[in-house]
């Protein structure tokens, strides 16, 4: 159940990456929402309602709640960032919910990834439209940045605990990184410079870092179901 599940969220999001790809407006409007409805569905039938899994479906949850507001007028971008500052923080419960690493190789990780967001944020701040921003907007961009880095380390910490499959970690490592640079991406094309495809681009790691990163997270807590 759990392989046509998977498959049945990749076939919708190439079906959005299509829709996106030839400019379908009205398409989009379906197909977005419709690859994250999936992977809460999925979520549910494998029981992503019992602790920890229910951190990752609530992250769900206000992930399809923030791709609702995303797609309404641009006066609903804080609410739509609101929500998928919850999300990452739901992701953040589910991957530390078995404690933090304690490899100073990791920690050593984090201090880099921490120094690079900083950087990042910073010239996001003081450059593009940002600049001229108003104070909520700009405090808003940096305390999501921060949390999204916490999102990202928290995946990223599943590599070094030692209950961690190598299958697992490597699926929520990786889908942590894509969804990091799905944001990261689009706050520089929506902020600083226009990215070349930029919104077919987003959609491709948002959708790909999603599934990657639950997959690992069932993988891990609920093993039996992707057997």
């Amino acid at each position: 159940m759990s392989t046509s599940a998977a498959l049945s969220v990749a076939a919708a999001a190439v079906l959005d990456w299509l829709a996106v790809a030839l400019g379908s407006r009205k398409a989009k409007y379906v197909t977005k929402p419709l690859v994250v409805l999936l992977l809460l569905v999925w979520l549910t039938r494998v029981g992503g309602w019992s602790w920890p899994l229910t951190a990752f479906t609530i992250g769900v949850v206000f992930s399809l709640l923030g791709d609702i507001w995303l797609m309404l007028s641009a006066r609903f971008f804080l609410a739509g960032l609101a929500s998928f500052l919850l999300a990452h923080a739901g992701y953040i419960a589910g991957f530390s919910a078995d404690g933090l690493p304690d490899s100073p190789v990791y920690w050593l990780a984090a201090i880099l990834v921490i120094t690079a967001a900083s950087f990042f944020a910073r010239r996001m701040l003081r450059s593009g439209s940002l600049r001229l921003a108003s104070p909520r907007l700009r405090l808003s961009v940096g305390v999501y940045t921060a949390v999204v880095t916490g999102m990202f380390l928290s995946a990223l910490g599943t590599a070094f605990k030692p209950g961690w499959a190598p299958s697992a970690w490597l699926l929520a490592v990786l889908g942590g990184f894509l969804f990091y640079l799905s944001d990261a991406l689009l706050a520089y094309d929506r902020f600083t410079t226009p990215v070349p495809h930029g919104r077919l681009i987003v959609r491709i790691t948002y959708h790909s870092g999603q599934l990657l990163l639950i997959a690992g997270a069932i993988l891990h807590y609920a093993p039996a179901e992707l057997l």
